[in-house]
């Protein structure tokens, strides 16, 4: 954090040098202002680590500076702009100063870093007895720092140089949950120790401390008409991530084994380098009517992965001579391992874009890529045999060669020769072909296979705005899509179950109507109604000519929106604004269809899930002087989803364990309301009121909280 802070100090410096300089120079143009924040206070009841991890900041007090900008002309044909801000106690600094000289070039130098909360509890699972067993949280503050910093310097503009010379470095360093969960074991509903007592329900996070450095070169110029563009550039990324994975057990009725508390950590060092060379050309031609423009750029990446794999016996015991062993040396299910992967990636990419002005009310766009990758890797994977000399016991070594070549075509139209109509539509069109081959240690040898992808996809959209009366206006688009991904055994044996053909078709609509009647009012209906089904075909090692497809999977997802928006504006000095929306989103149940060696795989089926959202929004603006206004603004959300589904039983759900409810059933409320005086046109004093609260019901979780936010803003400006 040390950079960090002598890079925000010297931003923060410069900004205060030259704010000064132009007071005591008050050369003309001059401008500076800033908001200052003297504090703010969230005051929250209940999970307060749920309450960062929703809104992105602290609990407790804050102060800092929210905005200051400066922008001078210290000397001729020179000009200076400076932003930044500070927050102080949510790690929230930024600052952008540009250096420009007319006819030379100029100097950027910006860095950013906030910070962003996670929750530390994991599922909630209120049929296990045992005290505390139903809901695990983690002793420990989850929290994850994000920066970046960048340095320019360049002749011509800034927006668009005729050369240019940058760095950047951007760092990730903290903690954060992950998605996945690790299990929980109980007695469940007071039955014997006997009965399935294992749920998903324990929080996993991850260590993580990233950093990548990326070096850009920029150039253009113009030969015969045509302008030419080149980009060289070069990353290095470093990391190291640590996950963490306790099982926890209660003592309701059976006495726990090691297995059942042990933390597994899985720690992660990958590194990479990646060079990049674009070559683009572009110019406009036939009486500026048509625009062309090719490019072709060339990547190389070289990655590597080193990963290990430890057991310990519980979270108090987390040192070597905590590590899980079996009598003979050997680690509990053989997880004391150490693995490491290279890769090395070479890519081909060329592109094309053709846009004409066929007509004064046609425009017609083609656009054409083509990709190559070539992809060569090798992996070893040791088992170790002691925590002392960590001396390989076995190893397995893979390595894989892959080629993938792509085609992607796009053709749009726009049209506006209708009266008060215009049309547009859209078609694009890939191909994909993926060859895959692996060599891998069995028995007693090594075995050889090679797959092929076919990917094929497809997808429409055509649209219409249209004005039939002045007040009145209505934009409709209908989107149709279809994607394809057959895998074909081309050699060898086949190793595993695989889907070996999966087909993706969506279809949608939307709508939006809005109606102007008179000048201080406004509304507009907007309609989206969308379907995607997936299917999926299953088949596994073939022994027989009897074996044949063992599984058809179907899976719908269908989703439907309705939003109203109204405005009005009665007067100069009362305004309202609201917004009510329908978000009905489901996701079909998933299950295999066919019985393969005396197993029913169709005997299950989740249900089901649903993510239904009801939303209400207000905002209002009155101003009864010329100095004084008072906003207030009103959020309420409404999520009542529920799906149970006995995923970690999912073959037999009626053996006693009990199902997992998933989903949400909450509401959110967000009320502001605040006051905002000009004493004068320079200054301004803004004291607001935030009341936030968050509550679940159903018993799907638990982390209900609610805050009361005091804060106020002073703007400056001279």
């Amino acid at each position: 954090m040390k950079w960090q802070i002598i890079w925000l100090s010297l931003i923060v410096l410069t900004g205060c040098v030259l704010g000064w300089s132009q007071l005591s120079y008050a050369q003309s143009g001059s401008n500076v202002s800033f908001v200052l924040m003297p504090i703010q206070t969230a005051f929250v009841k209940g999970d307060a680590a749920k309450f960062r991890a929703i809104n992105w900041t602290k609990d407790g007090a804050q102060s800092g500076i929210k905005e200051l900008k400066i922008d001078s002309k210290p000397c001729k044909d020179v000009q200076v702009s400076f932003e930044g801000s500070g927050i102080v106690g949510d790690e929230d600094y930024s600052g952008s100063l540009l250096i420009t000289k007319d006819n030379v070039g100029y100097i950027k130098l910006s860095y950013d870093t906030l910070r962003k909360y996670y929750d530390n509890r994991g599922s909630y699972f209120p049929a296990f007895t045992a005290p505390g067993m139903d809901l695990q949280t983690l002793d420990k503050d989850l929290r994850l720092d994000i920066g970046h910093l960048k340095f320019e310097i360049g002749k011509g503009s800034p927006d668009d140089p005729e050369f240019s010379f940058s760095y950047e470095r951007g760092t990730k360093n903290g903690s954060k949950s992950n998605t996945t969960l690790a299990y929980g074991y109980d007695r469940i509903f007071n039955t014997t120790a006997s009965t399935d007592k294992k749920r998903l329900i324990s929080p996993v996070f991850s260590d993580k401390d990233e950093t990548s450095d990326t070096l850009t070169l920029k150039g253009k110029a113009a030969v015969s008409g045509v302008t030419i563009k080149g980009e060289q550039q070069v990353v290095f990324f470093d990391a190291k991530t640590m996950r963490q994975e306790q099982l926890t057990s209660g003592a309701s009725g059976y006495t726990p084994s090691p297995a059942d508390t042990k933390v597994t950590q899985y720690t992660e060092m990958p590194q990479a380098q990646e060079y990049s060379t674009l070559l683009r050309g572009e110019r406009w031609s036939v009486n500026d009517t048509t625009f062309l423009s090719l490019g072709y750029r060339f990547g190389h990446i070289q990655n590597s992965m080193i990963e290990t794999e430890r057991d310990f016996a519980s979270v108090n015991n987390l040192t070597t001579t905590g590590l899980l062993l079996k009598s003979n040396g050997y680690t509990v299910d053989g997880s004391l391992k150490g693995g490491e992967a290279h890769n090395v990636l070479d890519s081909h990419t060329f592109t094309g874009q053709i846009l004409s002005n066929v007509a004064k009310d046609l425009v017609f766009i083609t656009k054409l890529k083509a990709e190559a990758e070539n992809i060569h890797g090798n992996s070893n994977f040791d088992t170790l045999f002691s925590n002392t000399s960590l001396a390989a016991q076995s190893r397995v070594t893979e390595t894989n060669e892959d080629r993938n070549y792509s085609l992607a075509e796009n053709f749009s139209v726009r049209y506006n020769g209708l009266s008060k109509i215009a049309l547009y539509t859209d078609l694009d069109v890939t191909q994909e072909r993926k060859t895959k081959s692996l060599l891998f240690p069995v028995t007693g040898g090594s075995r050889f296979a090679q797959t092929m992808n076919h990917v094929n996809g497809t997808e429409g959209t055509i649209g219409a705005r249209i004005t039939p009366i002045n007040k009145v206006s209505l934009t409709t688009e209908w989107k149709y899509g279809e994607k394809t991904d057959s895998r074909d055994l081309e050699d060898g044996t086949n190793a595993s179950y695989y889907f070996n053909k999966i087909r993706y078709v969506s279809d949608s609509v939307s709508s939006r109507l809005a109606w102007k009647p008179v000048k201080w009012f406004e509304n507009s209906v907007k309609v989206i109604n969308s379907m995607q089904v997936n299917h999926m075909s299953n088949y596994g090692t073939p022994s027989s000519s009897s074996d044949t497809a063992y599984g058809k999977v179907k899976m719908p997802i269908t989703e439907r929106d309705f939003i109203y928006d109204v405005a009005l504006n009665p007067t100069d000095q009362l305004m309202f604004d609201a917004s009510y929306g329908i978000k009905f989103l489901k996701t079909g149940g998933v299950g295999s269809a066919v019985t393969v060696g005396g197993t029913n795989y169709g005997s299950y089926a989740p249900p089901a899930a649903t993510a239904n959202v009801y939303t209400w929004s207000l905002m209002t603006s009155y101003a009864p002087a010329e100095k004084l206004s008072i906003f207030n603004s009103f959020a309420y959300s409404r999520a009542k989803n529920q799906t149970e589904a006995d995923v970690d039983n999912y073959r037999n759900v009626t053996s006693g364990g009990g199902a997992m409810s998933f989903g949400i059933d909450s509401e959110w409320y967000d009320i502001d309301t605040g006051i905002e005086f000009k004493p004068n046109k320079d200054l301004t004093i803004k004291p607001h009121y935030v009341y936030s609260s968050y509550v679940n019901f159903e018993g799907l979780e638990t982390g209900n909280y609610s805050a009361h936010i005091i804060g106020l803003d002073v703007s400056l400006k001279w």
